[in-house]
Order: C-alpha cells, then structure tokens, then sequence
C-alpha cells in the first residue's frame, strides 16, 4: 500500500503511467512527495498546487506588467504563531522549492494584534533577514507590502515606523505618514524598493473586517484619496515602490480612485485585495464590474 501524503513504503507508488484519471494525479503527487516530503500542512498545500497543475501558473497582476505564480505565500502569522526559523524553512520551500514567487506581507503584520505578542513589522523583519542571506532571490520574487490604514487611536504600528520607535500615534493615510510608513517597511525588508505597495484598508469609514453592513453614522472626516495617491506617486517616481494597490476597498473607493488618478496623470491601481472565500463571495457581485 502506498500514502498520497509521502508517506509511503520502501518501495514507493505505482508508476504514474499504470494509474488514469484522478489516481494519476495521486500518483504525481506521491512520488513528488516521496522525494521530498512535505514537513508541514503548508508545504503540503503548496505542494499539491504544484504537482496537480504541473509548473505554479503565472498570472498577471493586472496592467502591472508583473506576472505572480497563481500561489501566494501569506505570511501574516510570522512572529507569533510562527517563529522566525520557521518563517526562513517556509519561504525555503515555497520560493526555491515548489517556485513560488509573490510574497503578501504588511507593515502591521503578525496577526492578531490582541496577542501580548504582537509587534507591529516582525513579518516584515522576518522577511528581511531572509533575503540578507538569499540577496540573490530578490530579483526572483514579487513583494506585495501594505500601508496601514486609518487608526484613529495612537498605535504601535505608526511607532514602530521608525528605529528606534517613536511615541504611538494614530494611522493615517496622509503624504507624511504614507512616505514614512515606506520607508518603515523598506528597512525591515531590507530592500530598496516594493513590487506592490497596497492601502490595506481605507482611511474614511467603510464596513471591513467581519463588518458587512454600511452604517452611515460611523462616518468621518478622512484624508481625501488625491493626498495618498500623490504620496503613492512620489514614491513610484522616488524608485521606492513599482506599483501600488488597494485593499478592503469598495466599488465605490476603486471608482474614486481610479477618477482621481485620471485627473491627476497618475497611474491607476492595479490590484485590489479583498476577503474572498468559499463563503465571503462580495468581490462576485458588483466589485467584479469596477
């Protein structure tokens, strides 16, 4: 008998050519593994992604002009739930490994935040030591990075935008705290400039994380999206950042940002983040359109 996981027997799998229809895919699947088992849960997703669709697909982040793998390596547990060893082990496999080449990251990231933990850019830190020791991995790899968005109360994420930290203060998304949340994630990245660089959430009110119903009483003033965009400008100019895109945006936000990039001459965003699951299906519905 032999285990689709790589758990296999001394003697190994099938040949491939012996099995048809789905029991060839397992067959792929297990002699892959055979040859190097997957150590964990996620390098086992990744490893099925890999071998039941052959080379990781690329796809073009819309008119970026960047192709990712289909496979994005999330990273947001990195520093609490994971350690900064297991961090390096996992960008080990999904980049050299299993051809992974787009990294989601953000400047607030490890989650969640509640945790006695939480240090608002140990991802980002982790991700940084990882490529001083891969230097060469650099020009392989896309980076996606976040801004944070609006927190009104002082925050350890605008703190920790500097080294050493500043005294905590609210988020917003006007020009200075845009440019010095860059250059935040830059040093911990240790890189010298961003493949993507995405507004992770808005700075007027919208109804996010878990919140599903527009209530117009929590409404306020906001930073006017041609300041962060003229930010986000700069920055491409500067070299600092190649793109830039949203998330947590809604159809009305990508609407107004694609018009204030158009009055301005500025270019569009090229890419949008939002939740989408088998039961978080908003993005299917008139976001889709915009």
């Amino acid at each position: 008998t032999w285990d689709p996981l790589g758990l296999l027997n001394s003697q190994g799998p099938p040949a491939a050519e012996q099995l048809h229809g789905r029991w060839s895919l397992l067959a792929r699947l297990a002699m892959a593994w055979h040859e190097a088992p997957p150590k964990t849960a996620t390098h086992q997703r990744i490893a099925m992604a890999a071998v039941l669709g052959g080379q990781l697909k690329k796809v073009p982040i819309g008119s970026s002009g960047m192709e990712v793998t289909e496979v994005c390596l999330g990273t947001m547990t990195w520093g609490i739930q994971n350690t900064e060893e297991e961090a390096h082990e996992q960008l080990d496999y999904a980049l050299k490994e299993r051809g992974v080449n787009f990294i989601d990251i953000a400047e607030m990231y490890p989650v969640p935040s509640s945790d006695p933990r939480w240090v608002s850019g140990t991802t980002e830190a982790y991700v940084g030591t990882w490529l001083a020791k891969n230097a060469e991995w650099r020009e392989k790899v896309i980076i996606a990075t976040k801004v944070a968005g609006c927190i009104p109360a002082p925050s350890q994420i605008a703190a920790n935008r500097t080294d050493p930290p500043s005294e905590p203060a609210p988020c917003r998304l006007d020009a200075a705290s845009v440019k010095a949340a860059c250059e935040g994630s830059l040093r911990r990245l240790q890189t010298s400039y961003i493949d993507l660089y995405q507004v992770h959430w808005p700075d007027r009110y919208v109804p996010i994380f878990g919140s599903s119903e527009y209530n117009p009483d929590m409404e306020r003033e906001s930073v006017p999206i041609k300041e962060t965009l003229g930010a986000l400008w700069d920055l491409i100019k500067a070299g600092k950042i190649k793109h830039y895109g949203l998330s947590n945006e809604t159809t009305y936000g990508v609407a107004e940002w694609v018009k204030a990039a158009d009055e301005m001459g500025a270019p569009r965003p090229v890419s949008i983040q939002n939740s989408f699951s088998l039961l978080g299906r908003t993005f299917a519905t008139e976001l889709a359109e915009a």
